[in-house]
């Protein structure tokens, strides 16, 4: 009985190596579009407090956030992670992609956990703030967080779809 072989012929394996590692203006589109929303999730409103009655923008989020590692909040550590799933779809490890992906979102949503916790923002108890909205600036975060992961299967989409009739020269 003869073996079957089951490797894909050198048609199929080079659209398969096509598929997996993106084109200089794929890398550049998921580039952009990641760099967009961070730069406007920075900008927006971020936490609502109350205490000071004070609104924290993205930016201000980013620079202190690595204090919020003394206070056992992990959620800063997911931007980390989005540049890591970012390099991932840049280079075409799809599986990669979805693992580390899903591992920013798990980081990222530790920062429910500062949902109307009392957090001192200085020494004494009246530096005292507590969190008691989100504002857009959180959700376009969490949209950033995912851009890595949208960009690649948006390129997938479009980088595999047939081409119209209308499209397809002429003979």
């Amino acid at each position: 009985m003869p073996e079957e072989d089951d490797s894909p012929d050198d048609e199929t394996r080079d659209e398969l190596e096509a598929l997996a590692m993106p084109s200089a203006r794929a890398r550049a589109l998921m580039l952009i579009a990641f760099i967009t929303t961070y730069t406007v999730a920075c900008c927006l409103p971020t936490f609502y407090m109350t205490g000071q009655e004070t609104v924290w923008h993205g930016v201000e989020l980013m620079a202190l956030g690595i204090m919020s590692l003394k206070l056992g909040q992990t959620a800063w550590l997911a931007n980390f992670l989005a540049v890591a799933a970012l390099r991932c779809a840049m280079s075409g490890q799809t599986k990669a992609l979805h693992i580390i992906s899903a591992l920013t979102l798990l980081f990222a949503c530790h920062t429910l956990a500062l949902y109307n916790q009392e957090i001192s923002i200085g020494k004494g108890d009246f530096n005292v703030v507590r969190l008691v909205a989100f504002g857009p600036g959180f959700y376009v975060w969490i949209l950033a967080l995912l851009m890595p992961l949208i960009s690649n299967h948006l390129r997938h989409l479009f980088e595999s779809r047939q081409p119209l009739p209308s499209e397809s020269p002429a003979p």
